[in-house]
């Protein structure tokens, strides 16, 4: 193997390493963006099951309509911390999803990344394969040629030594 081959082979291994490193990160990334959201969905939840209006929900009406008549609320105040509330929820709701639609953009910028290093992965390795091909073949060539000189050096020095 000639010292250019040589060093052309050792940059293509260095190169495939370095993508295979490449792609443990991003695989080691993916698990890390799966387990935020998971843990961002469990908060999620946890919110909404710890809402106030959660809570009168499961009041029962009787207690509910009760201790509207004592206090002697306002309803249209009731409707209105309701509303404040709800929009509150939905501030905390588009903030989620937001997160989360950014989570999916760049697991999808991930996973084309990753694909672009596998294929660069594939490719690397087809030229590695095709190198040894042709070193191989180089090899096998350079045998038969030195096979060749051989038999004509032994050709020739049959006849010098019939001519001698």
């Amino acid at each position: 193997m000639t010292e250019g081959q040589y060093k052309r082979k050792e940059a293509v291994d260095k190169e495939a390493s370095e993508k295979e490193q490449y792609a443990l990160q991003i695989q080691t990334l993916i698990l890390q963006a799966d387990i935020a959201t998971e843990l961002q969905e469990s908060i999620g939840f946890s919110l909404v099951r710890g809402s106030k209006r959660h809570a009168l929900r499961e009041q029962p009406q009787v207690n509910y309509h009760s201790e509207r008549c004592h206090k002697k609320t306002n309803p249209n105040t009731e409707i209105a911390a309701l509303q404040k509330e709800n929009k509150e929820l939905k501030v905390q709701l588009n903030t989620q999803v937001a997160a989360t639609q950014k989570v999916i953009h760049s697991l999808a910028d991930a996973k084309l990344k990753l694909e672009k290093i596998n294929q660069k992965l594939q490719d690397a390795q087809r030229e590695k394969e095709q190198t040894s091909m042709l070193e191989t073949q180089r090899q096998m060539n350079e045998s038969f040629e030195l096979s060749l000189q051989k038999d004509e050096i032994e050709k020739l020095q049959h006849k010098n030594h019939d001519f001698a």
